[in-house]
């Protein structure tokens, strides 16, 4: 079983050598350092919809592997359609991303503090365990940052378990 599970992530993960530059786009990318991104646009599930944000800060290193403190969220009330299901649905999570096949595309997965808010009197936080996973499109512009489109898959148990998927695009300092 380990044999195949290696023979699968050494076939599509993005090999060290290839990060310096863009294999889809033809230019130079260079992932090393620092890790900001802004991604905001649409999200829903089947109990809300509404404005969806992802923000991300972390470390990216030489081979390309990216370790971040990812927030994200879908802001329900008041945003699209009528109100239902949770205000908002989001959290802060410990986030992992891989490049696979090539440098502008990465694989996400995050787990962390998830959860719920209430804003009909108030602010009122329901906090339980969230996770999330993904996969992200970068267009680089420069050598050191680019568009991205963002695929986001929220989840989070408080204690039943709430789920929503957010896609958006956005701007990222790799």
């Amino acid at each position: 079983m380990s044999q195949w599970l290696v023979l699968v992530l050494g076939t599509f993960v993005q090999h060290p050598t290839w990060n310096d530059r863009s294999l889809l786009f033809g230019t130079p990318v260079e992932r090393d350092g620092l890790h900001l991104q802004v991604v905001v646009g649409l999200g829903g599930g089947l109990d809300n919809e509404g404005f969806f944000h992802a923000l991300e800060v972390g470390k990216t290193f030489e081979n390309g592997l990216t370790v971040a403190l990812l927030q994200a969220g879908v802001q329900n009330r008041g945003v699209l359609g009528p109100d239902r299901g949770p205000d908002f649905l989001g959290g802060w999570f410990a986030e992992l991303k891989v490049p696979v096949l090539v440098p502008e595309l990465e694989l996400k997965v995050a787990a962390g503090v998830g959860g719920l808010v209430d804003e009909w009197r108030g602010v009122h936080l329901i906090p339980g365990f969230g996770w999330a996973y993904g996969v992200d499109l970068h267009v680089p512009f420069i050598a050191s940052s680019g568009a991205t489109l963002g695929l986001t898959f929220l989840h989070a148990l408080v204690p039943a378990h709430v789920f929503t998927v957010g896609v958006g695009v956005g701007y990222t300092f790799f």
